[in-house]
């Protein structure tokens, strides 16, 4: 009678399985390779993660009464338009082409420079008492502004910062010069226009006199 189990060693291993004794093998024969592979990717993790890190830097403009909410609803719009410019025409220095770059993004604005108002949605919910006028004049003026900014290095994010910081003052009293001027423009043209009705008026109305006398 054949017994049913068969000496392994009289057995040919038609199985892939793989033993412990060849995984024991096979790490003495390659853990310098293994080692050194293992090093090899925790310095390349380590590296990636310092590409891809990024610091931030923030800063607290003060308004001072100088901004209202439509004034700063306007500048929104027009500070990065006058960024793209600055890009456009190469007027920023080589270090700081980078963060113009992102003021020319009005979306960057959005999510960067934040202002803060005398009165939040809270309070203005909890003070529904009180006339809408008094509530839109007081919950809208802007006590500061909360400027952040990112680079690859804390000095990196700083420059960047103070970059922002510098443009918002700076930007903003250009834009405000400009409106004006363009104000006094439009004013002297309508002016212009006016006289210019008022001197024909009075030229037809003494050529009709005339024409009368005679």
């Amino acid at each position: 009678m054949n017994s049913p189990y068969q000496n392994p060693a009289n057995t040919d291993q038609d199985d892939d399985g793989i033993s412990l004794a060849q995984v024991v093998d096979f790490l003495s024969e390659n853990w310098k390779r293994a080692l050194a592979g293992a090093v090899a990717g925790a310095v390349l993790g380590v590296g990636g993660w310092s590409a891809l890190a990024t610091y931030k830097a923030e800063s607290v403009l003060v308004n001072s009464g100088a901004l209202t909410f439509m004034s700063w609803r306007g500048l929104q719009k027009n500070l990065p338009i006058l960024a793209a410019q600055i890009v456009e025409n190469k007027q920023a220095a080589e270090d700081q082409v980078g963060q113009y770059a992102r003021l020319a993004s009005a979306g960057w604005w959005t999510k960067n420079v934040v202002p803060t108002y005398s009165l939040t949605k809270t309070d203005t919910k909890d003070l529904a008492t009180i006339s809408k006028d008094l509530q839109d004049s007081g919950g809208t003026n802007i006590l500061n502004f909360v400027v952040t900014a990112t680079g690859a290095t804390r000095e990196a994010a700083s420059m960047n910062v103070d970059i922002t910081t510098r443009f918002i003052r700076e930007g903003s009293a250009y834009l405000s010069i400009k409106s004006l001027v363009n104000g006094y423009e439009t004013q002297v043209l309508n002016t212009e226009a006016e006289l210019q009705k008022k001197i024909l008026f009075n030229y037809l109305i003494i050529s009709s006199d005339i024409g009368k006398l005679r």
